[in-house]
């Protein structure tokens, strides 16, 4: 396995998209990707951008399937892995908005952990919950009574059926992703992201 290359032929943008999937589509005509390594620095995974675009395009219509009203949120357990990148582009291009939410235990252990994801998957008000494997027991006995349409694994929703319209990105006004606070002083608040304002955000790191 070889890590993605660092150079690229790619002109670079400044941030100058108006949303992530327009920025994702533009990276995906180049070579390099995102390389996922180990605690002890090993490479583990390998996904270049036009395999992320192929790929969360394939979710997107996966998703589509469970006719979910556009914006709706999509409770996302935020492991550093492919399948965590993948489902957030596919809300991208499904019209979704992904909440990431924590994957930390704290102090209280289990119940405590199981409590957190409750409050933000109800906070949220998600419509679908995804989390990998370890998480999954988790994020399912958070979601015990709440009314979401789906819950489980990549696995679960890769067997959804694919639907064959178009694709409906996300827009320049709308929300990019529902991002939580740490919650250090009180409980975390959903901050609200729009596309715009991530775009504004990158463009000012760049430049």
């Amino acid at each position: 396995m070889n890590a993605t290359p660092t150079q690229h032929q790619l002109r670079l943008k400044h941030g100058n998209f108006s949303t992530l999937s327009e920025a994702l589509d533009y990276a995906a005509s180049g070579e390099t990707g995102c390389n996922f390594y180990s605690g002890r620095g090993k490479l583990t995974h390998v996904l270049t951008y036009a395999g992320l675009q192929q790929q969360a395009q394939n979710l997107a219509r996966r998703l589509n399937g469970l006719d979910l009203e556009r914006g709706s949120r999509v409770a996302l357990i935020a492991d550093t892995t492919p399948d965590f990148i993948r489902f957030f582009f596919a809300c991208q291009y499904a019209g979704l908005v992904p909440v990431p939410l924590p994957i930390s235990l704290h102090l209280g252990g289990h119940q405590a952990y199981v409590t957190q994801l409750r409050r933000l998957l109800e906070s949220c008000q998600a419509s679908i919950a995804m989390a990998p494997e370890g998480f999954l027991p988790y994020l399912e006995e958070a979601a015990t009574g709440l009314d979401l349409v789906l819950i489980g694994g990549p696995e679960t929703f890769a067997s959804l059926e694919e639907t064959h319209g178009p694709l409906s990105p996300l827009e320049s006004q709308e929300l990019a992703y529902i991002q939580y606070t740490s919650g250090s002083t009180r409980w975390p608040r959903g901050v609200e992201v729009t596309q715009s304002a991530v775009m504004t955000n990158l463009s000012g790191i760049i430049q």
